[in-house]
């Protein structure tokens, strides 16, 4: 089962109070739902609606692999929103800790043991 799942947060960059979206994938195993990958794809002003950042989850053909991509969606100047090259929206150096981190969970995961792996 694959869900979407919004967490609000603040405190910490970007500035002001945020929603974060979360790509859940849940299997059922001895009668119980068990995630097993959890993903953020987009953060997005709490107020404002407007995407900070999107990272897009794809899933192979088999379901055996997925990987997760930068979409390139950054906040413009004047508070709306601007397509950028994909890769963009995380080098652009912008947003702080909290968007470092973000993009940092980029990358391929492989089905292994269970559950979603990271590949390395």
């Amino acid at each position: 089962m694959l869900c979407d799942e919004t967490r609000e947060g603040g405190g910490e960059p970007p500035p002001g109070p945020w929603v974060e979206t979360h790509r859940v994938v849940r299997v059922v195993r001895a009668g119980k739902i068990v995630s097993v990958l959890d993903v953020t794809t987009m953060v997005q002003g709490f107020d404002s609606g407007h995407p900070r950042l999107k990272l897009q989850l794809t899933f192979s053909a088999d379901g055996m692999s997925a990987t997760l991509e930068d979409r390139g969606v950054l906040q413009g100047r004047s508070g709306g929103t601007e397509e950028v090259d994909p890769s963009e929206g995380c080098k652009t150096g912008t947003g702080g800790e909290f968007l470092r981190r973000l993009c940092k969970g980029r990358g391929a995961f492989q089905w292994k043991a269970g559950r979603f792996e990271r590949k390395r």
